[in-house]
């Protein structure tokens, strides 16, 4: 369930998302911890906002990345033809980072419709939701973890899916809209709040499933 502050969700909005199931609110520490939970957010209720943010790009970002792990690169590199390539690579990082801020500047604001696909933002820690395909939850050890990441990547591609048959993909997202969390990039798989029981003093987990 998503609570917007205006009565039609737009991008830049603050929301806070609730289980239906368990009636706790999506939250995460942020700081020292990168796991996301679900509580009753009474107590820590900075825990639990988002900001909704526009889609952004990763095609440079990846390319950089990938070019460090394949060729096992550091960054006191002394080869001079691999240390402008890097550097060309990291401008080029760079200035998608640029330019997706100024998208988000340009789009803030605008409606957000069922399906689109978007980011979520956690406010508290300035980072995005995202899913590790390579990692497994802790709990429910047959799903994919959900964290928290600073900089986001192409499985922090979100889209708000209608939960009720009287709202279709293309419809205005509303206040108090009941949604599922679809993970872009990975077909049907959702964002999902753990069924299995957590230990005592522990939060219940979210994951991917």
């Amino acid at each position: 369930m998503a609570r917007a502050t205006t009565d039609g969700l737009k991008i830049g909005d603050l929301i806070t998302l609730k289980d239906g199931k368990f009636e706790c609110y999506l939250g995460a520490e942020g700081i020292l911890s990168k796991d996301l939970y679900v509580s009753n957010a009474l107590e820590e209720f900075d825990d639990c906002i988002y900001q909704i943010h526009s889609k952004r790009q990763y095609s440079a970002s990846r390319e950089l990345e990938s070019f460090l792990e394949t060729n096992n690169i550091d960054e006191h590199e002394d080869n001079e033809h691999v240390k402008q390539y890097l550097k060309a690579l990291k401008k080029g990082r760079d200035n998608e980072v640029r330019l997706n801020d100024a998208y988000l500047e340009q789009e803030t604001g605008m409606a957000v419709y069922f399906g689109q696909t978007i980011q979520l933002f956690h406010l508290k820690s300035r980072k995005y939701v995202l899913i590790d395909p390579k990692k497994l939850a802790r709990c429910e050890r047959e799903n994919s973890s959900v964290e928290l990441d600073p900089n986001g990547n192409t499985n922090a591609w979100i889209q708000f899916m209608p939960r009720r048959k009287i709202d279709r993909e293309g419809d205005r997202i509303l206040t108090n809209s009941e949604l599922f969390i679809l993970i872009a990039e990975r077909s049907n798989e959702y964002i999902h709040c753990a069924d299995k029981s957590p230990r005592p003093g522990s939060l219940r987990e979210v994951n991917c499933s």
